[in-house]
């Protein structure tokens, strides 16, 4: 351990500084309820409550809406904490679209079900700890 400690703080090459740093992962999501062969099928997922649905993503998959069962895979995230969104683009226009009063026309979902009342769910109701390669389901509403 001193030693390893030791070689990671003195070692100058990138190869070293990445085989010291923690490890990305594979995030594979299955969805289910897509409306297939109608748009796409999109994911991302957010490092912050402040990010949440508003700023850049962290990761970002998509597929074709090619069945009802669709399975993306956010590849090399980090370790940390994610919360994930998934959409069923299905016009392709790249957003979540909604009525006139705000309430979502496209099919959409998050981990655990979150639902948010009058709005969007919250950050830590659909995030989950990603520390290595994760597997999850998400249903689509």
């Amino acid at each position: 351990m001193v030693f390893a400690s030791f070689v990671c703080r003195a070692a100058g090459a990138l190869a070293l500084a990445a085989a010291c740093s923690a490890h990305a992962a594979d995030l594979t999501l299955t969805i289910d309820g897509v409306n297939a062969a109608e748009g796409r099928v999109a994911a991302a997922a957010y490092d912050s409550a402040g990010s949440w649905l508003k700023g850049p993503p962290a990761a970002v998959a998509q597929a074709d809406a090619a069945s009802p069962r669709t399975v993306l895979v956010l590849r090399d995230v980090p370790p940390g904490r994610y919360g994930v969104s998934v959409i069923n683009d299905k016009n392709a226009n790249g957003e979540l679209d909604s009525n006139i009063v705000g309430i979502p026309t496209e099919p959409y979902g998050a981990i655990r079900h979150a639902r948010g009342r009058m709005g969007p769910p919250a950050f830590e109701d659909a995030a989950v700890d990603v520390q290595g390669d994760t597997a999850l389901t998400i249903h689509l509403h």
